[in-house]
C-alpha cells in the first residue's frame, strides 16, 4: 500500500443557516473518527462557510470557504502523514424557480483525494454549476 486509504469512519456533522438582512449565511462543521486499522487517518475535522448577498433578484454574489485537516496514522506497518485542504470560491448565482446557475472562480491548496492523496498541490480554476432546488429568497 503506497497511497493513503480513507476507510471507515464515524462522522459528527452539524450545519445551520440564517438570514441577516440581505445576507444568507450557512455554516457547517464536522468531526471524523476513523476505526482503528481501517484507514490511513486517525481523526480529522472540517469547516465550511458560505455567504451570499440576496439584495438583487437577478444575481447574488457569493463567497464560500472550506478547510479540513486529517491526522495521519499507521496502517499495515506504514506511517501516513497528516493531510489538509483549503478551498475558496468566489462568484455569482443566477437564481430561478428551478434552482441556481452559479459561475465562480476557485482556488485550493493542500492534499488531493484518492490515489493522489500524498500529493500537495495548489490549483486555480473557473466553473459553472447548475444547482437544483429553491435558492435563498431575496
Amino acid at each position: 500500500m503506497n497511497e493513503p486509504y480513507v476507510g471507515d469512519a464515524v462522522i459528527l456533522d452539524a450545519a445551520l443557516s440564517e438570514r441577516a438582512g440581505h445576507w444568507f449565511l450557512a455554516e457547517r462543521a464536522y468531526g471524523l473518527w476513523y476505526l482503528p486499522g481501517r484507514s490511513s487517518y486517525r481523526d480529522g475535522a472540517g469547516l465550511d462557510l458560505y455567504t451570499r448577498w440576496t439584495r438583487w433578484s437577478l444575481a447574488n454574489p457569493f463567497v464560500s470557504l472550506y478547510g479540513e485537516y486529517r491526522v495521519g496514522t499507521e496502517l499495515r506497518g506504514r506511517g501516513f502523514p497528516d493531510a489538509h485542504r483549503l478551498r475558496a470560491l468566489l462568484g455569482v448565482a443566477l437564481p430561478s424557480a428551478w434552482g441556481d446557475i452559479m459561475a465562480y472562480g476557485f482556488g485550493d491548496v493542500g492534499n488531493r483525494y484518492g490515489i493522489r492523496g500524498l500529493t500537495n498541490e495548489a490549483t486555480l480554476g473557473i466553473a459553472v454549476r447548475f444547482a437544483l432546488g429553491t435558492p435563498p429568497a431575496p
